[in-house]
């Protein structure tokens, strides 16, 4: 039986000693200069439609005429490997520039349960006026603290559409299984089946659920005036085919592409791009999460060459450094 439970124990740490070298080499130094014309300029014009903001991860802000919605609220980069310090919301930067880019933003969408996509969600919430919360059920249960003191309404079912409080927004979810982290183990699986009483203050207990991607259209008098496809994970087929048949009559303006692993990312933009024939192509979840100090682009990535390889295919893919904008009209492209 000891010697069980020390197999046990050393099988543990070895794990663990594999994670956290795995995570502190996760990253590599970033060279702009290497990016070129792939790489989009900071522009936050109000006088234009929209204003597209890069929290860092997979943090967005859509400001369509004043009118905004977030998606994976997470930005802060806190130091994991701190065992001795619980995780806790954060101020937002200054580097965030204007503040109110991220104020009074109503709608919020959620991919999945872990840390790096939802830590954060406090800092977007206002006691001004109601948020409407888009995520799966457990997603839901994990932030229910967050209705302690803010009005809070969670839709949570994925099989239909959902809109803003205003309409503006129409909201899509799609299935998009998680991608493994490495040998194809999915860390941090789980479910909270019940509201939890407080956000959770440790990264392992950030859960997985279920993982979904989001096709966002903007909405005037009815009409669509813009679409964009918010990718998180491996979309599914059965999501792939939904795509199709919302992109008959029109395409996908703009989307925002998970790139976190190429192996594991590639065939889903490839996927999407021949479905939605998106006319851009933004790249999200590239950076180093776990690195407060300086920016890091995650090692797998080799995000340079597959910029290079994806324009010289016809595809127009870009990415956006942390908290810069891009602004534009409906009528034009991104960049």
């Amino acid at each position: 039986m000891k010697k069980v439970l020390l197999s046990i124990i050393l099988l543990a740490a070895i794990i663990l000693i594999f994670a956290t070298i795995k995570v502190k080499t996760i990253g590599k130094p970033i060279n702009q200069y290497n990016f070129g014309t792939y790489l989009l300029k900071s522009d936050y014009d109000i006088s234009k439609d929209i204003q597209l903001t890069f929290l860092g991860t997979s943090g967005f802000v859509i400001n369509y005429k004043g009118k905004k919605i977030i998606t994976d609220p997470y930005f802060s980069n806190p130091d994991v490997f701190n065992f001795t310090k619980k995780m806790q919301m954060p101020k937002l930067p200054d580097t965030i520039l204007p503040r109110n880019i991220y104020e009074n933003t109503p709608t919020i969408l959620i991919s999945h349960g872990h840390y790096d996509h939802c830590l954060d969600i406090e800092n977007f919430l206002t006691k001004d006026f109601p948020i409407k919360v888009i995520a799966e059920q457990h997603i839901a249960n994990e932030v229910y603290a967050v209705k302690n003191n803010y009005d809070v309404t969670f839709e949570t079912d994925m099989q239909q559409i959902h809109y803003s409080f205003d309409s503006t927004f129409r909201i899509l979810p799609l299935n998009s299984p998680h991608s493994p982290h490495f040998a194809g183990i999915t860390l941090f699986t789980g479910f909270y089946k019940e509201p939890l009483a407080q956000l959770p203050d440790r990264f392992w207990k950030w859960k997985l659920h279920h993982n979904y991607s989001y096709l966002i259209d903007i909405l005037e008098e009815g009409r669509i005036k813009f679409r964009c496809l918010f990718l998180s994970g491996n979309i599914s087929d059965e999501a792939v085919e939904i795509v199709r048949q919302q992109c008959i009559d029109r395409k996908v303006d703009l989307a925002l592409q998970i790139f976190w692993k190429e192996k594991e990312c590639m065939p889903s933009l490839n996927k999407i791009y021949t479905t939605g024939q998106p006319q851009q192509i933004i790249l999200h979840h590239w950076n180093n999460f776990f690195k407060q100090d300086k920016l890091e682009v995650m090692r797998d990535t080799h995000l340079d060459k597959v910029l290079k390889q994806l324009n010289e295919e016809g595809k127009n893919v870009h990415i956006m450094l942390p908290f810069s904008s891009t602004s534009f009209n409906v009528t034009e492209k991104v960049n």
